[in-house]
């Protein structure tokens, strides 16, 4: 249940700096990581949340956010989507 969690909360990364590198790179975390995480999320669900790209935004598919919402997940500290 954490690693749902947390590959939720890296989804959210994502869709805050509209890339995996710019939110591997806020989390720590090496890219691939992130995008398998992502994917993994991706397969629990039975849904495509993002559609990766080379440019530098991305296109976001099931997971499209409303900005400025606020995701809260657990005892985690507020996450800002703008």
């Amino acid at each position: 249940m954490i690693a749902a969690l947390d590959n939720i909360l890296i989804f959210v990364k994502v869709a805050q700096f509209e890339s995996i590198s710019k939110a591997a790179l806020s989390l720590g975390m090496p890219i691939s990581m992130v995008s398998r995480r992502l994917s993994v999320l991706e397969s629990g669900l039975g849904v495509s949340l993002v559609r990766r790209t080379t440019h530098r935004s991305m296109e976001f598919e099931a997971g499209h956010h409303d900005r400025g919402r606020t995701a809260v997940i657990g005892d985690r500290e507020p996450l800002v989507i703008r």
